[in-house]
């Protein structure tokens, strides 16, 4: 009996975790006592080895799921960053391409003013000379018509050269101070076509609608120098028979097309010249685009699309 009870005492003990003190005991154990004892001690050290593990494995869990948390928070400030950087770095782009776009238009504009003083100042000056030089250079045939017909045959190449000149200069003077602008779009691009058709014997066909025109005079004088622009690269690459031209609008929107039947050119011929990139150039100036459908002896075609003023948009429809 009193075995029984040292043994239950025994087992609260170890079960407390409590000191116990081997003299407590009684002097005499037999081998299953000390048996159990050893039992129990060894069963308390493999607990107490189990729960520090187990401890240790629940802090490295709780450590580990800590630096995930932690990475995945910072990869989510690290995309918010990034979003954020990605819609200001747009922003900026959107911003500078449009100043590029307004100096553009500004420059385009200081140019036309440039050009037309230039232009002005040719007709005034120089070619009123020429047209001295001309009426002095007839009378002078007059009066050296039958008793110096040696110097008469002098002044008549002289007076051909002339009027060379003054041919030349009047296509300078076209080219710098676009003429007819003044009567409107359609009698400038009327008149170029019939003077593009003359001079190259080549068949140029213009339709445009009534109410296409209307656009205010900068983006006239865009449409118009573009117009001059294709027919001069038509003249001197394409070795076309047929140009057509065709105005109209569409919204807010003003179409040019321009196709001819030449040789075509090779893919991206705005890096082999022909006066493309200039032509481009000024379209984007404008707030335009540029479209090129080309290929080796299919001809070529150029797609404006420039766009109207609202005010202006509203003014024009379509019949």
């Amino acid at each position: 009996m009193k075995f029984l009870q040292h043994r239950f005492i025994t087992v609260l003990c170890l079960g407390a975790g409590a000191a116990f003190d081997c003299a407590a005991q009684p002097p005499a154990l037999d081998a299953e006592t000390r048996l159990w004892r050893a039992s129990a001690l060894s069963l308390v050290d493999c607990l107490a080895a189990a729960a520090v593990l187990l401890a240790l494995i629940a802090f490295l869990l709780l450590w580990r799921q800590y630096k995930v948390r932690r990475a995945l928070a910072g990869e989510q400030q690290l995309r918010s960053s990034q979003e954020t950087l990605r819609h200001k770095s747009e922003q900026a782009l959107l911003d500078t391409h449009a100043s590029l776009c307004h100096l553009l238009a500004q420059q385009a504009g200081i140019k036309e003013n440039e050009r037309r003083r230039i232009g002005a100042e040719i007709h005034d000056d120089l070619g009123q000379n020429l047209l001295t030089l001309k009426i002095d250079i007839s009378m002078l045939q007059v009066s050296t018509a039958g008793a110096h017909p040696l110097i008469h045959q002098k002044l008549a190449l002289i007076s051909k050269n002339v009027d060379l000149t003054i041919r030349s200069l009047r296509s300078i003077i076209n080219d710098l101070r676009p003429a007819g602008l003044e009567d409107g779009l359609q009698a400038a691009l009327e008149r170029q076509v019939s003077e593009f058709s003359r001079i190259n014997d080549i068949a140029c066909q213009f339709d445009a609608a009534d109410d296409a025109y209307g656009a205010g005079r900068m983006l006239d004088a865009v449409v118009l120098r573009v117009v001059q622009e294709a027919l001069s690269n038509v003249a001197r690459h394409a070795k076309a028979t047929q140009v057509h031209l065709r105005l109209r609008h569409d919204g807010d929107l003003l179409l040019l097309d321009i196709s001819d039947n030449g040789v075509g050119m090779l893919p991206d011929p705005c890096r082999r010249g022909c006066g493309l990139p200039a032509m481009r150039e000024r379209i984007s100036a404008a707030g335009g685009r540029l479209d090129i459908d080309t290929a080796p002896g299919c001809g070529t075609r150029l797609a404006i699309t420039l766009p109207l003023e609202p005010a202006q948009a509203q003014t024009l429809h379509i019949r």
